[in-house]
C-alpha cells in the first residue's frame, strides 16, 4: 500500500477497507498510523484509539478488534 501511495503511515492517517479477506468475517477493516520513529507517542495512540471507536459506532459495529504492530520499512 505504501508503495501504491494509498496508505502512507504518516500520523493519524486512516485507512477503511470494505472488501475484506473472507477468512477476517469483517464488514470493514480500518487503519490507522501512529507514524514512525520519534514521531510516536502516548498521546497520538490514545486519540487513534479514540478515533477508531468513534468510525466502529457511525458503522453500528457489533464488535471491534485491536491489532496493534510494528512494521519496519
Amino acid at each position: 500500500m505504501r508503495a501504491g501511495g494509498v496508505f502512507n503511515g504518516k500520523v493519524g492517517e486512516t485507512l477503511t477497507l470494505t472488501k475484506t479477506p473472507l477468512l477476517l468475517h469483517a464488514r470493514a477493516i480500518l487503519l490507522t498510523s501512529l507514524g514512525s520513529g520519534p514521531e510516536v507517542c502516548r498521546d497520538h495512540s490514545e486519540a487513534l484509539g479514540e478515533a477508531a471507536v468513534r468510525h466502529a459506532m457511525r458503522l453500528e459495529a457489533s464488535s471491534v478488534a485491536s491489532l496493534l504492530g510494528r512494521f519496519e520499512r
